[in-house]
């Protein structure tokens, strides 16, 4: 296997399995310049550091930061948080396409028993989801310091709200970025083109540019990772989580170590398990009992 196989079957970036080789003993053999590896030793060390993605199990003796997870309703969460305090927030919230995907004939309920459009949490009324969404930029903007950023997963029918309540409460909109899923469900194919991507929406708050950690290389606002491996679902599934790989891409950029991620839908965890794991301090708030109890076993935290 090359390194790019590795990354595939771990659900993880290059850059991110090279440091794995570095610190945390992932086997690989360096044979003219390039790695090699054995699928047996990679499948052994992935068990033996256990299976919550960015090694979990490993985090609670090495992770510089314990994460704070609270569990509760996002807006009141969030206003029991210090002004200025937060570096990023990094976030799935929802989509407000649960009632709209129940009217169409996709048959998609009838493939996945872990659906978002039948879970009951994206069932807003599009007026009543566009207040909430309001008032969730409202609260992230007292948050958040000057230049502190904000990644927001979106639908791209939905991009367009999303900007201009962001731009309503004080954010300078940077992009629209795109996620490719390298390995996407190819439900209904001879039918019509398969759904391979989301939106991302970048904001930065009270200022036009904030940390930004390219290595004086050009980055594009496209990025490429395969869906959510087997291996972060081991504690259980939630139907839109995303992988830890894309999650560290926007940490490592955004922040610096120390800094504090939040995430205010965060669902199974994967953004605190990537945020902690790259020496960053983490809050994540979660009303689902299932969904948080699931973050909790990820990043070893009680529940």
């Amino acid at each position: 296997m090359c390194m790019n196989d590795v990354a595939t079957h771990l659900g993880a970036t290059p850059e991110t399995v090279r440091n794995w080789i570095k610190a945390r003993d992932l086997p690989g053999t360096k044979m003219g310049g390039r790695w090699k590896f054995r699928m047996s030793e990679i499948e052994e060390w992935a068990e033996s550091v256990g299976p919550s993605g960015n090694r979990a199990s490993k985090q609670q003796t090495t992770a510089p930061f314990a994460p704070n997870l609270i569990k509760g309703d996002c807006l009141d969460s969030l206003r029991t948080m210090d002004s200025d305090s937060v570096d990023l927030i990094l976030t799935d919230p929802p989509y407000n396409l649960g009632l709209f995907m129940q009217n169409r004939d996709a048959g998609i309920m009838r493939m996945r028993d872990n659906y978002f459009g039948t879970a009951g949490w994206d069932d807003l009324e599009y007026d009543q989801w566009v207040d909430y969404m309001g008032q969730l930029f409202d609260e992230s903007a007292r948050v958040l310091r000057k230049g502190g950023a904000m990644i927001v997963f979106m639908a791209v029918i939905k991009v367009e709200t999303i900007v201009r309540l962001a731009q309503e409460h004080g954010f300078y909109y940077k992009t629209t970025g795109t996620w490719h899923k390298l390995n996407p469900m190819p439900r209904n194919m001879n039918l019509h083109f398969i759904n391979s991507t989301e939106c991302w929406v970048y904001l930065i708050h009270g200022a036009r540019t904030g940390t930004f950690n390219n290595d004086g290389k050009a980055m594009h606002d496209f990025v490429e990772t395969p869906v959510t491996p087997k291996c972060e679902r081991a504690f259980g599934k939630h139907p839109t989580q995303k992988p830890i790989a894309l999650m560290e891409h926007f940490v490592k950029t955004l922040t610096n170590p120390g800094d504090l991620v939040v995430d205010p839908f965060m669902g199974s965890g994967s953004a605190g398990v990537a945020a902690i794991s790259m020496g960053r301090r983490f809050t994540g708030i979660e009303l689902d009992d299932v969904y948080f109890d699931i973050a909790c076993k990820r990043m070893g935290v009680s529940a």
